[in-house]
């Protein structure tokens, strides 16, 4: 994911009124945290993706990668820093830090899915319904 792309994900939603300008930066940090695990994770080449959807609860965004599977330890640990890392050397610091961000802000960062097609991870802003 560039940087332009998530800058017109959280312009969007900016613009649609469904964050608040305060919460700006702090997503944008989630998403680059997510977006850095994701390609260390990938070998050298992959695809990530970042939507937002609208709905009667608020807005959703999902960032999503073509990565490897998390394998059950891991997920077991997922957004705990310094354990259950997937790969060697990795501290899992990226992930616990985008739940912190998310958490600190009043909102909240999940994993959906994890397969062969990839991992999606949910993304609800602060002053979301859970």
């Amino acid at each position: 994911m560039d940087k332009l792309r998530a800058w017109r994900v959280i312009a969007m939603l900016l613009y649609r009124g469904s964050l608040f300008l305060s919460q700006f930066g702090s997503i944008f940090r989630v998403l680059l945290n997510l977006a850095r695990n994701a390609i260390q994770a990938m070998s050298m080449s992959g695809e990530i993706t970042v939507t937002a959807n609208w709905g009667g609860a608020g807005v959703i965004i999902e960032f999503s990668d073509d990565g490897p599977v998390l394998l059950e330890k891991a997920r077991a640990h997922l957004f705990e820093a310094f354990t259950g890392s997937a790969r060697s050397g990795g501290t899992r610091l990226g992930l616990a830090i985008a739940r912190e961000l998310a958490l600190t802000h009043g909102g909240y960062l999940t994993l959906l899915s994890s397969d062969t097609r990839g991992n999606v991870f949910r993304i609800d802003p602060p002053g979301q319904p859970q």
